[in-house]
């Protein structure tokens, strides 16, 4: 499993070709990252559209709150 917190974005830099994943679900994006080695971190939106993130995972809150949901988290094995 994975951690996520609800509500949040990342602000590090996006993997090339890491932007604007289509995914089912969140646990599906998770997974994506943890078997990419430069991943470090993932956003999930509720347009099921996945972010993979390296650097040291920076979140802040979803300003789009009202439009999109969002979850961010790190790959599995690690601590959000």
């Amino acid at each position: 499993p994975c951690c996520s917190v609800a509500g949040t974005t990342l602000t590090n830099a996006v993997i090339v070709g890491g932007a604007d994943v289509p995914v089912g679900a969140k646990q599906e994006c998770c997974n994506l990252c943890t078997n990419h080695p430069q991943c470090t971190s993932w956003t999930w939106d509720s347009l099921k559209v996945c972010a993979l993130k390296a650097g040291e995972p920076q979140m802040i809150e979803n300003t789009a709150a009202g439009i999109l949901t969002t979850w961010s988290g790190t790959p599995s094995g690690t601590s959000c």
